[in-house]
């Protein structure tokens, strides 16, 4: 019995996995820091003046993500020297520059806001 060759797909199937996950946690992040930026307010503010500042915030949280697991894999001579407070003061410092980024990108949205409705005066 002779069987068909193989077609050989263009990407490998774990390539594709890795994309997938990087696509669906950067939309997991976008659409979580969206709703902070609309329910979290007392005033509830329109999505269309919401979605520019929950990019950046998003783009900024995934970005700093990836830097700290490069960092964390990185620091293993730091590590030998400091012990476990290199891993402390990574994660505070990851943390740290989350919530700034948090709260850019809510700086951002709000003068989204600002400007719209400046508009419509």
């Amino acid at each position: 019995i002779r069987r068909p060759p193989r077609s050989t797909p263009l990407y490998s199937s774990a390539a594709s996995d890795v994309y997938k996950r990087q696509i669906l946690s950067f939309l997991l992040t976008f659409i979580s820091t969206l709703l902070w930026y609309r329910f979290v307010p007392t005033l509830k503010p329109p999505v269309q003046a919401l979605w520019f500042g929950a990019l950046i915030a998003a783009t900024g949280f995934e970005a700093v993500k990836y830097g700290f697991t490069y960092y964390i894999s990185r620091s293993i001579t730091f590590d030998l020297f400091y012990g476990p407070l290199t891993s402390i003061m990574a994660t505070m410092l990851f943390i740290f520059i989350s919530a700034y980024i948090f709260i850019f990108g809510a700086a951002v949205a709000q003068q989204m806001l600002v400007r719209a409705n400046k508009r419509d005066y």
